[in-house]
């Protein structure tokens, strides 16, 4: 059938209907007529009975297209209407898939179906009480009344409203301030452990990849309410923190330009990220497919320093402290922050925490107990100022780090005694025993009588 219609302006095709369309009658009549031209020569039999023609609106593939725009088809909304309160978790599955066909018709339902996420959840007991029975009667009545949705127009400018709260990713695509579509969805567990600013960043990611076919080779305005994404963004990649250079690679196929946009003026996406409706599990939707990267991967340290580290983090009140202000935001301003935390403001973009570590970009974030201990390696073999800032510039960081390693190289007795230039060598790192033959390879260049092996 597709095949069939093809090339003839305004014919749409799905499976066997098809849809005629025209911005005035003649042009309808015009393009009605070359259809069933086709159709004879192609001896495409068609049932009159089943024709409408000249209709303002019409009911097509589960909705209702007008031109004022689309619309949520009645029968499927009376369906909504009539359900009865549901008795079990598979009733309520049911229900919940009803209003998932809704959902990009609806986006003022924040915190309407959180009651019934506790419910589902297999750890707990069916007990439906009056919070879920007021959920229950409020998503039916917000079925009803359903907004028209704009039809999207690919010579207007087109804008993806995005926004995170600590468990669900909502946004929604606009052109001219109008809504074309809406869509939400669960943050998993991990995720709603990540930092604001990487949520925010992986709302996005979700967003384009949702309307993909919609923002996928043109240019689309980002607009969020998190002003430290316009700085991630105009930076270069090896500048962003780990996690989220991630995020930015998925985007790289996409022409978007990301603009702050204060939150009184995203109520939209804002009350998106609100919801909980079970449309948004991530079971029930495509998976973001995201390379995973393990952050801890280029940290040369045995298991035992690996525990070492995370131990005496989760024990370090300033770093626990700087763990939960970055999971939950960073303030606007420096001064609202407490004192401990002012040092890091100038860079809280680049911080993150993985696996209970924390890190500034790639540099991992020793913390204060285990500071003397770090100096002391860094400085065992006596070499210079110069060379031990070198040494460890590149994957460690605490606040006045390179000032505590100038003060320990030239307060060392050992290098005061021997009253010279320390340009000792690094030393060589002990490798443990292999726990089995040929399990470890190893391979060097050297001279010998002037040949290079």
């Amino acid at each position: 059938m597709t095949e069939i219609m093809e090339n003839i302006e305004g014919a749409e095709v799905i499976v066997d209907n098809i849809l005629i369309l025209g911005s005035t009658i003649q042009e309808h009549d015009e393009r009605l007529k070359k259809v069933l031209d086709r159709a004879r020569q192609c001896n495409l039999n068609i049932s009159k009975s089943k024709c409408q023609f000249r209709k303002n609106e019409v009911e097509y593939s589960g909705h209702i297209i007008s031109k004022d725009g689309l619309k949520p088809d009645p029968e499927k909304v009376r369906a909504v209407q009539k359900m009865k309160k549901t008795e079990n978790k598979k009733e309520l599955q049911t229900f919940l898939g009803f209003i998932t066909y809704l959902s990009k018709f609806l986006s003022n339902m924040s915190d309407v179906s959180a009651p019934f996420i506790v419910l589902l959840e297999e750890k707990n007991e069916w007990c439906w009480e009056k919070e879920q029975d007021t959920s229950f009667n409020k998503l039916k009545d917000m079925a009803t009344n359903a907004p028209i949705l704009s039809y999207y127009d690919p010579k207007q400018p087109l804008t993806l409203n995005v926004d995170a709260s600590s468990k669900v990713l909502g946004a929604v695509l606009l052109q001219n301030d109008k809504p074309i579509a809406y869509a939400s969805r669960a943050l998993t567990p991990t995720q709603q452990r990540y930092a604001q600013i990487a949520k925010e960043t992986l709302a996005i990611v979700f967003g384009c990849q949702k309307f993909h076919h919609y923002v996928y080779g043109r240019q689309v305005d980002v607009e969020s309410d998190h002003k430290p994404l316009e700085n991630i963004f105009s930076k270069p990649l090896n500048e962003t923190p780990q996690r989220i250079q991630r995020f930015v690679l998925q985007l790289q196929k996409y022409d978007i330009i990301v603009r702050y946009k204060s939150g009184k003026s995203m109520y939209v996406s804002d009350t998106l990220s609100r919801m909980y409706l079970q449309e948004t599990v991530e079971k029930l939707v495509p998976d973001i497919e995201i390379n995973e990267i393990q952050l801890n991967a280029h940290l040369l340290i045995s298991s035992e320093k690996y525990e070492l580290f995370t131990k005496q983090t989760e024990s370090d009140e300033i770093l626990q402290q700087m763990t939960k202000t970055n999971k939950e935001g960073w303030t606007l301003k420096k001064e609202e922050l407490p004192e401990d935390l002012k040092m890091y403001w100038q860079f809280r973009n680049e911080i993150t925490c993985i696996d209970n570590l924390l890190y500034k970009g790639l540099k991992l974030i020793i913390p204060t107990s285990l500071r003397k201990e770090m100096l002391q390696l860094i400085h065992e073999t006596h070499m210079g100022i110069v060379k031990c800032k070198t040494r460890v510039r590149e994957f460690m960081y605490w606040p006045g780090m390179m000032s505590d390693i100038q003060d320990i190289v030239e307060k060392c007795e050992t290098c005061a005694v021997n009253n010279k230039k320390t340009n000792n060598k690094e030393p060589m790192i002990t490798s443990k025993l292999p726990d089995r033959p040929s399990s470890k390879l190893a391979a060097d260049l050297f001279q010998f009588k002037g040949e290079h092996y």
